[in-house]
């Protein structure tokens, strides 16, 4: 049997006071200076049998912490957290998930004291290359944090991290022996060589396949995203927001290829702006352009011919002080997949939006736990909102797919808040994964 193998990494922390099987409820603050960390996993199966599924938690040294395995049935999710989670109270690594169905998975991470959350899609294809849209170090107030996984079988002995600011490449940084299946931690605030201040767009190569994840903080509001191994001539943005309720999002674009792409911004099929963008570098839209105030849209930023370019959304409520981060598309599928939906678990939900990027309208189907909840035709270039997502009620926590014809170009993300009770920036997103 083919074993499928997602990587995943970060801030795996086991849960220092656990709640059983309920994700997503804060911590309370038992350190007066530190964040207190945790974190949830969910992998669906997306595949037509019973997944057998295996997780190996890594310390940071390459030691094997703990191992566990479950099976999961087609089109269901599993959540590790807390004491579903094979480690000790306490623990800080990594992660890699196998199975003999294909498989997806996302990570939620949550930290008291104070009070701060994201998630980010775990990475299936480590590379050899990776590339960051947004580093940070104290622009604004925001610093980034990088964490670089061995998805290999021996050691990576040769990680390079390229900094770059606009088109000049400023700093340069080699990183030290990462064990398989471990990861790495580069906090910016403690690179002094970047300058008082920076921002920019790194690029990773390394020796050894890597995956990769960005925290981005300002001390009250954490957003985070999983790093790229390619590109395309096409970045996809399903969800635009320009003070909707006080949400608003910028866009940064990163051209990953060799030679200066132009590339052209539209919102709501318009264009919307213009520019060149160097091999390396980053082009930053906040507010974006052609939106006024209450827009909610999609967007869609296409690079000349033979262009290389990813993005990453951030999506932003400063009064409130909260925020996300997902990853925009190159390219959609016919069949995209949500392994995490909630209805008010515990003051929970998720908003879903799904973007067809195709040349023609689409007929889709929702289905909810692998059972049909809902249709809708989407419009080329527009997006369908669920919120709630229909097919539950106050409660549930499962799973999603969303399915269109044969050659169908959908994409989608999926939005986490807490609706009651808030305290702090309790905003999550992730990409949903195609099929």
């Amino acid at each position: 049997m083919r074993m499928w193998r997602a990587v995943l990494f970060g801030l795996l922390i086991a849960a220092l006071a656990t709640i059983g099987n309920v994700p997503f409820d804060p911590l309370r603050a038992v350190a007066q200076s530190e964040p207190v960390w945790t974190s949830g996993t969910q992998v669906q199966n997306l595949g037509s049998a019973p997944a057998n599924v295996k997780l190996t938690y890594y310390e940071p040294d390459g030691s094997v912490a703990a191992t566990q395995t479950v099976v999961i049935q087609p089109g269901l999710s599993y959540t590790f957290y807390g004491e579903t989670m094979a480690v000790r109270p306490g623990f800080r690594g990594s992660i890699v998930i196998e199975a003999d169905q294909p498989i997806a998975s996302i990570t939620n991470q949550i930290a008291s004291n104070p009070t701060m959350a994201d998630a980010y899609a775990g990475i299936v294809a480590p590379a050899t290359t990776a590339f960051l849209p947004l580093v940070m170090r104290d622009h604004q107030g925001w610093t980034t944090e990088i964490f670089v996984q061995n998805g290999g079988a021996a050691a990576a002995n040769a990680v390079k991290l390229d900094f770059y600011r606009g088109k000049d490449l400023v700093l340069s940084e080699t990183l030290p022996a990462i064990a398989p299946g471990a990861s790495y931690t580069l906090r910016q605030g403690a690179q002094d060589r970047l300058g008082a201040t920076f921002v920019g767009s790194v690029k990773i190569t390394a020796d050894q396949p890597v995956a990769s994840v960005v925290n981005q903080t300002n001390g009250r509001i954490l957003m985070s995203y999983a790093g790229f191994t390619s590109g395309g001539s096409r970045v996809y943005a399903p969800l635009i927001m320009n003070n909707n309720r006080g949400w608003s999002t910028g866009l940064q674009v990163m051209n990953v290829g060799a030679t200066e792409a132009t590339v052209t911004l539209r919102v709501g099929g318009r264009a919307a702006d213009s520019a060149a963008i160097g091999p390396g570098q980053s082009k930053t839209w906040y507010p974006i352009p052609g939106t006024a105030a209450g827009f909610v849209g999609s967007a869609v930023v296409e690079g000349s011919p033979g262009a290389q370019l990813v993005g990453i959304v951030n999506e932003i409520h400063p009064e409130a002080g909260q925020g996300m981060t997902y990853t925009a598309f190159n390219t959609g599928s016919s069949r995209i997949s949500a392994p995490l939906i909630m209805n008010d678990n515990r003051g929970w939900s998720t908003g879903l939006q799904v973007m067809n990027v195709g040349a023609q309208d689409a007929s889709v189907t929702l289905k909810v736990d692998g059972q049909p909840a809902a249709t809708a035709v989407i419009p080329a270039g527009q997006s369908q909102t669920w919120y709630p997502v229909p097919g539950t009620s106050p409660g549930f926590v499962g799973s999603a797919t969303v399915e269109g014809p044969s050659g169908t170009q959908l994409v989608g993300i999926v939005n986490e808040l807490k609706t009651r009770d808030v305290d702090g920036d309790l905003a999550m997103a992730y990409v949903t994964f195609s099929q």
